[in-house]
Formats: structure tokens, C-alpha cells, sequence
């Protein structure tokens, strides 16, 4: 604001410097004819000193040069704020969206938040730069006028009323503005989410030869694109022209009434003229931003929704001290489910310091769910989960997920080194920290990489097989040093080898670290101390293998359904109801 005033100040003193300028160059201002402005006539008082003309020049020129150096200090400090407030929302919704209850932040699509990360973020920082816009270019105007109207009221007063008017009648191109911003704003989510689709599942895409039908939803978005800029482009180049028009026309009404009318003096004449053309294009910048803020609007409007939908939605405060975890977890009498879907009725699990227990069941039994609410993302319904006998509440949840090593089904990884990949979980872990990882977790493959543990890896690893990926997962989970390991269909799409690595990795950490191993694959089980066969969203049966293979129950019709026949006693059949064949069972 205080450039903006000193650009307004140094303008105005530009425009006064031509009294003076006029008289040094020879023509007489001090004599021009009466005048009916009190303000020209103290002006014209600094022309009777009779300044040389270089004196009158280089005045001129320190104050062109004085207005310069303020655009840029502006400019400079224009792009700053932009910048800053383009990083300010960014960070703020994406604190807000990391606060965001588990089972609300699922029901965002992840592509509107990219979104609003990236294109709506960079649409309010056009308009807060349009917005400083706007306010330098009206106290410069201000300044202008207060000139204008300092020199002939009359005639600035005719000129105020017309813009007013001027300004009534381009009411239409900034209303196309505001329809065209808000149409703008849901055609870009559109293409963020075809685009997001069609990158996150493109190996599909080409399998399927579906490589076309993408193609044309993308041209169809592009082409409504086209259509919309067409519009933006319509409405701002009609407001433009009529203002031009406009404006001519008013000059030349200034013009006539001064010379034939109000008999306005030379030199006064002259100078109200410069004032009125400096202040026209002072105008259609006005006019230009206003439109720019209006286009960009409804994206300031659209992510500040986001922002309190996310707060709406947050997790309590949460205490970050880790929370202790010495004797067992758990999972006592819980229900969850989401809306209008009942996931887990009346569960109850237990996970004893340093020993191995195995959710297992059919896919939709309710796994991935129950070892979100032990890992602290998701909050029981009914019932509770304990640590230790104390409470896992909503504010220690933070705290407790810091004891807590997770590796997913799908393995998230950078396209950085391996380095930087196992760092993600642990930044200030040495390098003899993240070795000792990797030998845990089986994975020293990384050795004969060709950079070693530097080799990029490529983005999500692609440069690395399944079984490669999931060994990494499972050492930047140990690199965290953690009290539960939660493995989540961790093996569930790797071949039998790979599986029995990182089982035997799994294995090793008996006894040091509890680990929940939530599965739907039987044969990685047999090890387990405890096994919860998990149905319905009721455990059904629990047991170590032995005694549920031997109870005949679901967990073993679970067994011979995965092609697994257990050594059991099953009695033989009569041989009469063989009719002739040679085996009894």
C-alpha cells in the first residue's frame, strides 16, 4: 500500500512538473488567459519562477525515474505476495487434508485435491496479483482525477458521470467473466481427473486397447477448453474495445466543452488533456483486472471450501509422544463399518509384546479394516483398543502410530534412489542404520544395484521387480525401528519365492518386534502363535494352526479351498459306496 501511495504521489507530481516544463520550453503559463482553477493558479505560480528548461528536464526525469524504481520495487513485492499466497494455501490444505479423519479423507477423490494443490493454488495467486493490480491503478487514478478536477471540476465532473455510465453499461462482459470463472473451475477438475486416471492406469489401458477412448475424452475436455477461452476471450476483447471507444469519445467531449464552452486556456487545456490521456489507460487496467479477479474467483472460492471441508473433518489434537507398548495390544469387543455399510461387528483381538498373530479370512471379511483401526487411522465405533490397558484415543493416535512399522499390498516408492526411498520413513537414520534394514528385511539385492544403494529406481519403483519393491517396503518399515509390524497382504501378489524371503525376514523378528500379519494366503500362517479367522466381520474361530486344522472348522475349509490339505485324521469311507476303487478317502 505504501508503494502503491508513492506511485500515486510521483505520478501526480510528474503531471505538475509540466507547468513549469511548459514555461521553461516558452510558453508563456503564467499569462495564458484567465483561469477559473484555483489549483492551475497556484501552479502556475511555480511556472512564474522561471525554471531553465534542463532545470524543468531534470526534474522531469527524477521523477520519471523515481515512479520507475517504485514499478519495480512493486513488481518485486506483487510477485512475492503471489507467490506467498499461492504457498500459503498450498500448505494449509495440505495440513488440513493430513489431519482428516481416515475414513472421511477415503471419500475424496484424489485428483481434486491434486487439483486444488496445483491449478486452483495457481489461479489465486493470478488473481491476488490482479488484486494489487487493481489497487495500484486506482490510487493512481485517484490521483489523476484529484488533478483533473483540481484544474476544471466542471469538466471532470461531465467525464466522472459518463464513466460511471460506461461502467454500468460493461456490466454484461464481467458478468460472461464470472459464468465463464466458475464454468472454468469444474472443466479443470474434470481434466485433472481424466488425466490422473488415465496416467495411474495406463499399463491397463494398453492391455485393454482402450489407448482411444481416453484419447477422445481428453480431446472432448480440451475441446469444451477451447469453447470456454473462446468466451474469456470474447468478453474481455468486447469490454475492451467498448472502453477504447468510449474513451476516445469522451476526450474529444472534453475536448469541444473546454474549447467552446468553458474557453479553457491553452496551457490548461494542454495539461488536462496529458491528465486525461495518462488516466485512460489507468482505466482499462482497472477494467482488465477486474475481470481477471472475477474469472479466478471461483477457484479462491473452490479451495477455500476445500480447506473447511478438511477442517470439518479433522482428527482432535493429538499428543505426539510415542505411546509405550510392552506387554500387548488389544482389540476389545469393536464395531465399525461406514456409512450404511457394517464392516466389523464385535471383534476381539489380542497381540502380545514380541509375538505373531494373523488375521486371515475371504476378501471383504473386514482385514484391511481391522488393521487400520490397530495402526490408529480409523476409530471403533463401539468397543475399544488398548495398549498396555490404557485407552488408544483419538489424541494419542499420532503418538502411537510412530511405534507402528506398516507395508501395504501396494508398496508406495519415489522416483529417487534407494537412499532417499528408505530416508522417507527415517531421515536421520546413518548409513549403517539403513544396511542393517536392508539385511533384516532381506533385501540385499541392493548391493549389486549399479549404483547401489544411490541407483534411482524410477518412478514407484518400476525399475525394481514386485518381490524387489516389497523387501524395500519392508526395510524402510524396520528402519523406524518399531514396536508392531503390520503386514497388510504384504505377499499377496508376490510369487512363491519372493513370499518365503520375506517370510523368512518376517520369521527372524520373532520374539523382538509383535507383528500382525493380515493375510488372505493360508500357507505364510503356519508360524503364526495365534490365528483369527476373520468372517463376516465376526471372528469366527481363533487358534494356533495345529488346533484349527484339527477342529474340521472354517479355517481348515478355508485350507482345502486354497489347495492346501493339512494332515488330518479323516475317517475312511465303506469301501461298498466306492464301488470298486482302491483309495478310502
Amino acid at each position: 500500500m505504501a508503494l502503491m501511495a508513492g506511485l500515486g504521489l510521483t505520478s501526480g507530481v510528474a503531471v505538475l512538473l509540466l507547468v513549469p516544463l511548459l514555461q521553461a520550453a516558452g510558453l508563456d503559463v503564467a499569462h495564458d488567459g484567465p483561469s477559473r482553477s484555483h489549483v492551475f493558479a497556484w501552479m502556475r505560480s511555480l511556472a512564474a519562477v522561471r525554471p531553465s528548461l534542463i532545470a524543468s528536464l531534470s526534474a522531469v526525469a527524477l521523477a520519471t525515474a523515481a515512479q520507475s524504481a517504485l514499478n519495480l520495487l512493486q513488481l518485486r513485492l506483487a510477485v512475492s505476495i503471489n507467490h506467498d499466497v499461492v504457498a500459503g494455501l498450498r500448505q494449509r490444505l495440505f495440513d488440513r487434508m493430513c489431519r482428516v479423519e481416515w475414513a472421511r479423507y477415503s471419500r475424496y477423490r484424489a485428483s481434486d485435491l491434486l487439483e486444488a494443490m496445483t491449478a486452483q493454488a495457481d489461479r489465486v495467486g493470478y488473481a491476488a496479483r490482479s488484486v494489487l493490480g487493481f489497487g495500484s491503478g486506482l490510487l493512481t487514478a485517484a490521483v489523476y482525477a484529484t488533478i483533473a478536477f483540481g484544474v476544471s471540476p466542471s469538466i471532470t465532473l461531465v467525464s466522472l458521470v459518463a464513466g460511471g455510465v460506461l461502467t454500468a453499461l460493461l456490466g454484461r462482459p464481467r458478468r460472461m467473466s464470472a459464468l465463464a470463472g466458475k464454468e472454468q473451475a469444474a472443466l479443470s477438475k474434470q481434466l485433472y481427473a481424466s488425466a490422473s486416471d488415465s496416467l495411474a492406469s495406463m499399463k491397463t489401458i494398453r492391455a485393454y486397447g482402450a489407448e482411444e477412448r481416453h484419447a477422445i475424452e481428453l480431446a472432448a475436455i480440451s475441446a469444451r477448453e477451447r469453447q470456454l477461452g473462446l468466451r474469456l476471450a470474447a468478453a474481455y476483447g468486447a469490454g475492451r474495445m467498448w472502453f477504447d471507444v468510449a474513451a476516445v469519445s469522451l476526450l474529444c467531449l472534453v475536448t469541444f466543452l473546454a474549447i467552446r464552452f468553458l474557453s479553457v486556456p491553452p496551457a490548461e487545456l494542454l495539461l488536462l488533456l496529458f491528465v486525461f490521456m495518462r488516466l485512460a489507460p489507468q482505466l482499462a487496467a482497472l477494467q482488465h483486472a477486474y475481470q481477471n479477479v472475477v474469472v479466478d474467483l471461483p477457484a479462491f472460492t473452490s479451495i477455500m471450501a476445500t480447506i473447511q471441508s478438511c477442517e470439518e473433518a479433522a482428527e482432535p489434537a493429538a499428543d505426539p509422544e510415542p505411546v509405550p507398548f510392552a506387554r500387548e495390544i488389544r482389540v476389545d469387543h469393536v464395531d465399525f463399518g461406514y456409512p450404511g455399510v457394517p464392516v466389523l461387528r464385535g471383534v476381539t483381538v489380542t497381540i502380545p509384546a514380541g509375538l505373531t498373530v494373523a488375521i486371515v479370512g475371504t476378501s471383504g471379511a473386514g482385514k484391511s479394516t481391522l488393521a487400520d483401526l490397530v495402526l490408529g487411522l480409523l476409530t471403533p465405533e463401539a468397543g475399544r483398543i488398548l495398549v498396555d490397558g490404557v485407552p488408544l484415543t483419538a489424541g494419542r493416535m499420532a503418538g502411537w502410530r510412530q511405534q507402528v512399522g506398516y507395508v501395504p499390498q501396494e508398496t508406495f516408492l519415489v522416483h529417487d534412489s534407494v537412499r532417499a526411498n528408505l530416508l522417507w520413513a527415517a531421515p536421520q537414520a546413518s548409513a549403517e542404520e539403513l544396511w542393517t534394514a536392508l539385511k533384516s528385511a532381506s533385501a540385499g539385492f541392493v548391493a549389486d544395484l549399479p549404483n547401489g544403494i544411490d541407483t534411482v529406481i524410477g518412478d514407484r519403483g518400476v525399475l525394481l521387480s514386485g518381490g524387489e519393491r516389497q523387501r524395500l517396503a519392508f526395510a524402510r518399515a524396520l528402519l523406524r525401528r518399531p514396536r508392531l509390524l503390520i503386514l497388510d497382504e504384504a505377499t499377496s501378489s508376490l510369487d512363491s519365492e519372493n513370499e518365503r524371503v520375506i517370510e523368512q525376514a518376517a520369521n527372524a523378528l520373532h520374539g523382538r518386534v509383535a507383528i500382525l500379519l493380515i493375510t488372505h494366503r493360508l500357507a505364510t500362517v503356519r508360524r503364526a502363535d495365534m490365528i483369527y479367522v476373520l468372517d463376516g466381520g465376526r471372528i469366527v474361530e481363533s487358534g494356533p494352526w495345529d488346533e484349527l486344522i484339527s477342529a474340521g472348522g472354517r479355517f481348515q475349509a478355508l485350507c482345502l479351498a486354497q489347495g492346501l490339505h493339512p494332515a488330518v485324521t479323516v475317517p475312511p469311507v465303506p469301501i461298498w459306496e466306492h464301488q470298486g476303487s482302491s483309495h478310502a478317502h
